[in-house]
């Protein structure tokens, strides 16, 4: 009988060891199981972060691209108007150098015209004087 108790008492202690164990263990694993649940609530929190961060990123970039498509636009627009420039001064040069080739003629029209008039001059003169 003392040694049935004996197996008893040694019996209850490693019970009681056990349950001990039990809830050490219980209580590790517990703390474990808050830590990697804040850890994993950490990292959804950054996961939302970088989301909102990415969203953020693609928005300043089609607003970049807008304004840029813009400015293309306006500079296809600049282009085109420099081409109808280059056009116009390309016909003013050729209109102010028909001018200059008139004029020259024109010079030298009158000069002809200057000297037929004092030969004319002279002609009279010589026949009035001479006559």
């Amino acid at each position: 009988i003392t040694a049935g108790n004996g197996q008893q008492g040694a019996r209850e202690e490693l019970l009681e060891s056990g349950m001990a164990d039990m809830l050490v263990v219980s209580a590790d694993q517990r703390s474990r199981l808050l830590r990697t649940t804040e850890r994993q609530n950490q990292t959804t929190d950054r996961i939302r972060d970088s989301h909102r961060t990415m969203l953020e990123t693609e928005e300043l970039g089609v607003s970049i691209m807008h304004d840029l498509h813009q400015q293309r636009q306006s500079l296809l627009h600049a282009n085109d108007t420099l081409h109808d420039v280059d056009d116009n001064i390309g016909k003013s040069r050729k209109i102010m150098g028909a001018m200059v080739r008139r004029m020259d003629r024109n010079k030298w029209i009158i000069g002809l015209l200057i000297a037929l008039l004092v030969l004319a001059i002279l002609v009279v003169l010589y026949f009035k004087f001479v006559h």
